[in-house]
C-alpha cells in the first residue's frame, strides 16, 4: 500500500473514545438488505480506503461507484470532502440529503479478488447488492489507513 499511495508511513487510526475502525473486516450484504448510499470516509480517521472483492459469484454491477454532487441546472459539483471538513455531513451541513443529490461519475465493476484502493475522502458507495445466500451476496474486505 505504501508503494501504491506514495506514503512513507501508513497506520490504522484509533476512533474517538479509544475504539477501533472496521478495518480489515468482512462485509456481507445481499439483495434488499441495503442500497447505494454515497458517502466519504472520515478524514479524521483515514486518508486511504480499499475494498477487496471476495465472492466470485457476484455480478459486475455490485462493485464500487464514485459520485459527484448534482447541482441546479444539471451541473456537476465536487467529489471530495476537503478541509476544514472531516466528513460529508460536516461539508453539507446535514445528515439527510435528497436521493438525487449525487450522480454516479465512475463505476468500478465487481471482480473476484480485485483490490480497489482510493482516497477515502472521495464520495463513493457500493454500486449494488445481490443474492440471498452467503455464496451469492456481495462479500468484501474493507481497509482504512491514515498516512
Amino acid at each position: 500500500m505504501r508503494k501504491a499511495t506514495g506514503a512513507g508511513k501508513l497506520w490504522v487510526q484509533r476512533a474517538p473514545g479509544g475504539g477501533t475502525l472496521n478495518h480489515n473486516c468482512i462485509q456481507v450484504v445481499g439483495e434488499g438488505e441495503s442500497a447505494p448510499r454515497p458517502h466519504a470516509d472520515s478524514r479524521a480517521l483515514c486518508r486511504y480506503a480499499a475494498v477487496l472483492y471476495l465472492n466470485p459469484a457476484v455480478p459486475k454491477d455490485c462493485g464500487t461507484s464514485f459520485y459527484r454532487q448534482s447541482l441546479p441546472g444539471g451541473r456537476l459539483g465536487g467529489n471530495v470532502v476537503q478541509a476544514p471538513h472531516d466528513n460529508l455531513v460536516e461539508a453539507l451541513g446535514t445528515r439527510f440529503v435528497a436521493p438525487d443529490a449525487f450522480e454516479e461519475d465512475v463505476r468500478v465493476p465487481h471482480k473476484h479478488n480485485r483490490l480497489l484502493l482510493y482516497n477515502a475522502n472521495l464520495v463513493h458507495s457500493a454500486t449494488g447488492y445481490s443474492g440471498t445466500t452467503l455464496q451469492e451476496k456481495r462479500m468484501t474486505a474493507v481497509f482504512f489507513w491514515m498516512a
